[in-house]
């Protein structure tokens, strides 16, 4: 808030359980949850357009053209190993593409976008029968054999190789029940509010509490 302002309009400023802190009045439940939260009010920028603010923020650089630096997440994934974790350790709810990449870091903490977290994350099914499934898998494995007794297998064969196995892990994984939220209380889903927003807090918490470094 910005009371007694020309910018501060008619909305007031209440005071939170911290001493000097005080939220715009239309947020009273969230100015009793200060003690809990970091509050960054110094936060500037000399970028004047929202989308290379955006890479600033979330990657602590201005945008240059010759790179393209990891975003926060992505260094979090990295900087943080997961053990036994068959989700990616990055999730970005709600959101596009736009800033969430690894950059330099490579695919391995790229971000998994998630849609909509009242419905199931796309492609985690498999299309066809599991019979056919296993079948596609065995046929892809005599194909990755056939590449692996080339005298100098290219590296993006084994990265491709590597992809596939964490994508088909997940798929059978009994952790990606993570983003099923309908699996929690009607007053658990009423506090957090369902709302797009309150879905997704839902889901993060959920999605935290298997091990997942990183969520936007």
């Amino acid at each position: 808030p910005h009371p007694n302002t020309p910018i501060g309009g008619p909305t007031r400023a209440i005071q939170t359980p911290l001493p000097g802190i005080s939220f715009a009045e239309h947020l009273p439940r969230l100015a009793e949850l200060a003690p809990k939260l970091t509050l960054l009010r110094s936060v500037v920028s000399k970028e004047g357009d929202h989308a290379r603010g955006q890479y600033t923020l979330r990657t602590g650089f201005r945008p240059e053209p010759s790179v393209f630096h990891p975003t926060i997440g992505a260094i979090a994934a990295k900087e943080l190993p997961t053990v036994g974790l068959d989700l990616p350790p990055y999730i970005s709810i709600l959101t596009d593409n736009l800033y969430t990449d690894a950059g330099y870091l490579g695919a391995d903490f790229q971000a998994y976008l998630v849609g909509n977290p009242n419905q199931p994350p796309r492609n985690l099914l498999p299309p066809v029968s599991p019979e056919r499934m296993k079948n596609r898998q065995e046929m892809l494995s005599l194909l990755e054999a056939r590449l692996a007794r080339l005298p100098k297998r290219p590296e993006a064969v084994e990265r491709a190789h590597l992809q596939t196995d964490r994508a088909i892990r997940m798929m059978a994984s009994p952790q990606q029940s993570a983003f099923d939220i309908s699996q929690e209380s009607a007053a658990v889903r009423d506090a957090y509010g369902r709302t797009p927003f309150g879905n997704g807090c839902l889901a993060a918490r959920r999605l935290l509490d298997t091990g997942v470094r990183a969520i936007e």
